[in-house]
């Protein structure tokens, strides 16, 4: 099978890799916070997170049907962090997560704001 051409299309990749994260995210942080027994509507924190996921890989059989161009760039981002972050230290791991949960907290307080305003 020939490979696809992507050039052009990985910035798009990534937005899109960015927002199916964050939709998981909703779908398994967005009942509650994670914490041990069942939740109020009966499932647990581990039952969400495999809800989300599946509807991840949904997600992305979706957009293989969809663009094929684009799911070859998004494949090649995610393996190409993949390989990058095989790379790292146990030190610069942690100082990428710090930075990615700083960012995450923006974000909640940016939308927090946001919803505050419009009020």
């Amino acid at each position: 099978m020939k490979k696809l051409n992507t050039r052009g299309r990985k910035r798009e990749a990534r937005r899109w890799i960015q927002e199916a994260d964050r939709r998981a995210r909703v779908r398994c942080y967005g009942e509650g916070p994670p914490r041990a027994g069942i939740h109020a509507q009966g499932r647990t924190f581990g039952e969400r997170a495999d809800a989300a996921a599946l509807a991840w890989v949904h997600e992305s059989d979706e957009l293989n049907a969809r663009e094929p161009v684009l799911y070859a760039a998004v494949m090649e981002v995610m393996w190409a962090d993949i390989l990058r972050s095989n790379k790292l230290t146990p030190e610069q791991h942690y100082a990428r997560f710090k930075r990615r949960m700083a960012n995450r907290w923006r974000e909640k307080l940016r939308a927090e704001r946001n919803i505050r305003s419009q009020l």
